[in-house]
């Protein structure tokens, strides 16, 4: 992704401080591949979520508001999987 848009990984910091802040987000979640097969997931919450019960289920770690893990699997299928994830979390 970063060779189609010319972009840095380094660039990526602090988006998902950006992401939680937009009105009616609780969870935010953001996926970066930083090699093939190997995505890191960092996840922020505002209030009512624990995004480090999720992050553990993925061998992850964090605290309540702000937690992170490393998937072994393809972008797309990191995506599927947070999807998941989260909708499981929601719905108790």
């Amino acid at each position: 992704m970063f060779e189609e848009t010319q972009g840095k990984m380094e660039e990526t910091e602090g988006m998902i401080e950006i992401l939680r802040n937009i009105a009616g987000i609780e969870v935010a979640v953001f996926v970066k591949e930083v090699q093939k097969n190997k995505c890191k997931v960092s996840m922020r919450s505002k209030k009512y979520v624990n995004v480090a019960e999720m992050s553990k289920k993925l061998n992850g770690g964090g605290h309540a508001r702000a937690a992170g893990c490393t998937v072994q699997k393809s972008y797309e299928e990191t995506i599927q999987v947070m999807i998941k994830l989260v909708e499981e979390y929601l719905k108790g």
